[in-house]
């Protein structure tokens, strides 16, 4: 845990004399109403410091954990990690914990020693205020901030971590106050835990009973560090056999299929898939094809043992895993009666009949909104007892979407966009 910052065992541990840059730190963080709270110990110019609260930009696209600062109030605290970095504000404890986070990282990434070296991990506000954070809490936020670092990936949604696998989780109401003041202020997708809680499971809140399981949660994959050893698989039909995978010294392998393919082919693509990808590697995979083979190669890689992740054939970047399936939480919503027929698309997209309905994308979907985009599509459409989806979408969101409908236990039929007659045909179903 993030055991007190101040509290009835260390009744000296004070924060540093509060001033008006503080309060405006602590408000950009998410911790508002504290800050104003605070107000009364400044000396002078509260008018001022009071619109300094008001007016701070609330910092977003990180990991925060919860900082106890009594039985009763914790506040939000930004963990940074980067080369060089140390907070003299980290008790022996604490260290350790870091320690453990930052190896566990460098294992889930696959980063090569050197990538790890001098690897460093800061708390600012704490070191803002002067106090010392103790306990084992640190751990997951770490870890989390450790893996986007290492794989290379910007954080674009914030989220709030606590906890640490080996040790019981405390002051659980304290850091799910905290939680719940600042997560519309800071946008947070949800309060992630390591281990069980004592009490359960509360709203908002996600136990997470592995590390491996936090990843995927917060990134919908394990990003690997850019030197990484991965084999590359690009499926292709015709002349699209450009692989874009941006790792120089990965392994590449072309794998090319008819110009034109019907689903009377994709039988022949499965079990050419089945032996070029073994249990004990790392995958990335790219399409030069239809975007229904997206939908395809996310049922058939479902059970497969190696980590799959699907590149987008532009960018160059990985999309989804075939491991994410279960981490996506959607909002809960009524079971549907009725069948649905619903088509992924653009708000421009053409050929599309009015018996289909519409979900509607931007015309430039990145990689961080795609998790976004499939806990939407299950809160809408997950629990109709048939379904029949289309798509005029990029590969990757189809893959990612398609891993998700997988799995959900009832009859989903794939629809593919036959340009010649422009309209949308059955290619295969989840019976």
């Amino acid at each position: 845990m993030i055991a007190p910052a101040v509290s009835a065992t260390q009744p000296n541990n004070r924060m540093k004399p509060i001033n008006i840059e503080n309060l405006e730190a602590l408000a950009a963080e998410g911790n508002a109403e504290y800050a104003k709270d605070l107000l009364r110990e400044l000396p002078q110019d509260r008018d001022d410091a009071l619109a300094r609260i008001n007016g701070a930009s609330p910092h977003t696209g990180r990991v925060r954990a919860p900082l106890v600062l009594a039985k009763d109030r914790a506040i939000m605290a930004s963990v940074s990690v980067a080369p060089g970095q140390h907070s003299p504000q980290f008790a022996a404890d604490t260290r350790a914990s870091v320690e453990t986070a930052l190896a566990d990282a460098s294992c889930l990434t696959y980063a090569p020693a050197a990538a790890v070296a001098g690897l460093g991990v800061r708390m600012e506000l704490a070191e803002l205020l002067g106090l010392e954070v103790n306990g084992r809490s640190l751990y997951l936020p770490t870890l989390l901030e450790a893996v986007g670092y290492l794989g290379g990936l910007e954080m674009i949604e914030s989220w709030t971590a606590t906890g640490c696998f080996d040790t019981e989780l405390d002051h659980l109401e304290s850091k799910l106050g905290a939680y719940q003041t600042s997560k519309e202020l800071l946008k947070h997708r949800s309060l992630l835990t390591a281990g069980r809680p004592d009490p359960p499971t509360r709203p908002g809140m996600i136990v997470c009973e592995t590390s491996a399981a936090a990843v995927y949660r917060v990134f919908g994959r394990t990003p690997w560090h850019p030197d990484a050893e991965v084999t590359c698989l690009h499926i292709y039909c015709g002349h699209r056999s450009q692989c874009p995978t941006k790792r120089t010294a990965a392994k590449k392998v072309l794998i090319p299929l008819p110009a034109r393919i019907s689903p009377q082919d994709l039988e022949s693509i499965q079990k050419t898939l089945a032996h070029n990808i073994r249990p004990d590697q790392r995958y990335e995979i790219s399409l030069g094809g239809p975007v229904i083979l997206g939908a395809w190669l996310a049922k058939i890689l479902k059970n497969v043992p190696a980590e799959v992740h699907f590149l987008d054939g532009q960018s160059g970047l990985p999309w989804w895993s075939n491991k994410a399936k279960n981490y996506v939480t959607p909002d809960p919503i009524p079971a549907q009666p009725d069948s649905r027929r619903v088509v992924i698309c653009d708000v421009g997209a053409l050929f599309i009949d009015d018996e289909w309905e519409r979900y509607v994308i931007e015309k430039q979907v990145t990689p961080e909104r795609v998790g976004a985009h499939v806990g939407a599509f299950l809160s809408r459409y997950a629990s109709a007892p048939e379904l029949h989806v289309g798509f005029k979408a990029p590969a990757g969101l189809v893959f990612a979407i398609a891993t998700a409908l997988h799995n959900r236990g009832a009859p989903t039929h794939y629809y593919h966009l036959d340009q010649t007659e422009n309209r949308y045909v059955p290619w295969f179903s989840d019976d």
